[in-house]
């Protein structure tokens, strides 16, 4: 019986090991080597979320992301950008995002 379980740990720690690494190379894939797309949109939303990153060394350490939203046709998309590009961007204005899978490249 014992042999069972342990197969089965052997089998269920392979399979989340697999998830990962496929999603991993997903998420690489489509934001490395994916098609750059380039559509009209707007920026509804803008906020931002700091926390703190614990390190050995450092201690804790404030980090903030930027978050952008974009409407495109009807849509949603958020995507973490430079707190430069957070300030540039004004929301309701219209323009041109360029983007590849989760990466923002620019907005015109």
């Amino acid at each position: 019986m014992e042999q069972y379980y342990m197969v089965a740990v052997y089998l269920l720690q392979g399979g989340l090991f697999l998830a990962i690494t496929l999603g991993l190379l997903h998420h690489v894939l489509r934001n490395y080597t994916g098609k750059v797309e380039n559509v009209k949109a707007k920026p509804v939303d803008k906020y931002f979320n700091t926390y703190y990153r614990y390190s050995r060394f450092q201690g804790a350490t404030p980090k903030t992301d930027y978050i952008i939203v974009f409407d495109v046709g009807g849509k949603t998309k958020r995507f973490q950008v430079s707190p430069f590009v957070y300030d540039s961007i004004q929301k309701g204005e219209n323009g041109a995002l360029k983007y590849k899978g989760s990466r923002f490249i620019e907005f015109e």
